[in-house]
């Protein structure tokens, strides 16, 4: 399930101490809530290991099939009932937090663990709810609030080392905060290993995608690597590996590679697309870029990047064969799937721009 979030700012360039402030929060937040192209956090993960008191069943029946209104008012009408107060507040902070109510949520984390009900679920719960509440709060919110977001993965992860969320989530942390607020790069690639030696894949994910966004290219590639070395069955950690090789525009040895990986799996939808676009970007084997593509939008795969952002691909592919009226008839069907595409508009525009000279 992906968790309702708003958008992150990706703004990342001046040190001054309120964009730090702004910005760290906000990747974290957003970080825990997003399931994003990773899949690495969900509050249903553990949600299997939990004893639930028999009088709270029918709440968190309700919890899980997504009705969280009915699951909060169910769980209001059993205060002062329970055995075991903190686990009721440990679960409306779960359903406080899923309808958007992050400062109520970390409330109920609180009376949770004041009440006795410590567990790394807990912590890592209030850890999440404070990062979202700090979303929209003031500048001096949030950086009151940054050591108690760190502090709660930390405690966390004292419970439970093998915590993979809380793992990522404090990853986050260390390789987003400046230093003054306990951020630490070293720090974040010791979790980020940990992660990854706790689930290979999300793992593996998690730490290529925290090079990625440092700019440390190579040490991505060998991890997306050393993940089809470890795991070589899996046709999809060969495309996040050609996503990264694209994405830093490198180009040498891509062919070979994706021959490597034609010759174990043959013709996969997102791989296809992936050479597709190399074609694109490097006006190298166009005629098997051109039959990529056309195979992608064919086959409409459920997962990978939008047939429009194929036809896209296509129409690029057509101007570097000098088809231009077929380049313009890709953009438009473009165009005609996603409107709203800036890049899509510029390129037909472009193009028009070309043929009337």
């Amino acid at each position: 399930m992906i968790l309702p979030c708003p958008k992150s700012n990706p703004g990342h360039d001046s040190i001054e101490m309120k964009r730090y402030l702004h910005l760290f929060v906000n990747i974290i937040a957003t970080g825990l809530q997003l399931a994003g192209i990773f899949s690495l956090i969900c509050v249903f993960s553990v949600m299997a290991a939990e004893n639930v008191l028999p009088e709270l069943e029918l709440a968190v029946a309700n919890y899980k099939e997504g009705d969280y209104e009915a699951a909060y008012l169910q769980l209001e009408g059993l205060d002062g009932a329970l055995s075991d107060e903190g686990q009721l507040h440990y679960w409306k902070g779960k359903a406080a937090f899923m309808l958007m109510r992050p400062k109520q949520a970390s409330d109920h984390y609180y009376q949770a663990l004041d009440l006795g009900h410590e567990t790394s679920d807990t912590y890592f719960g209030l850890g999440q709810a404070l990062g979202a509440w700090a979303m929209d709060a003031s500048i001096f919110t949030q950086a009151r609030l940054a050591g108690k977001i760190r502090r709660a993965f930390e405690d966390s992860l004292k419970i439970d080392p093998d915590h993979f969320d809380a793992n990522f989530a404090l990853m986050m942390y260390y390789e987003q905060a400046p230093g003054f607020m306990g951020g630490s790069w070293d720090d974040a690639v010791a979790l980020g290993e940990r992660a990854r030696s706790l689930k290979l894949v999300e793992g593996s994910y998690a730490l290529a995608d925290m090079y990625r966004r440092k700019k440390k290219t190579d040490l991505a590639i060998k991890v997306a690597e050393d993940l089809i070395e470890e795991e070589s069955g899996n046709p999809d950690h060969w495309v996040f590996l050609f996503t990264f090789l694209l994405s830093a525009k490198k180009f040498e040895g891509w062919e070979s590679r994706y021959s490597r990986f034609e010759n174990d799996f043959g013709d996969y939808p997102t791989a296809q697309y992936q050479f597709g676009k190399y074609a694109a970007l490097t006006g190298r084997a166009l005629d098997k870029g051109e039959l990529s593509l056309r195979s992608y939008i064919i086959a409409r795969p459920e997962k990978g990047p939008s047939i429009a952002h194929a036809h896209w691909r296509l129409g690029q592919i057509l101007e570097h064969l000098n088809e231009e009226k077929d380049a313009m008839d890709a953009y438009a069907t473009a165009l005609e799937l996603n409107p709203e595409d800036k890049e899509f508009l510029n390129s037909q525009k472009r193009l028009a721009r070309a043929m009337r000279k």
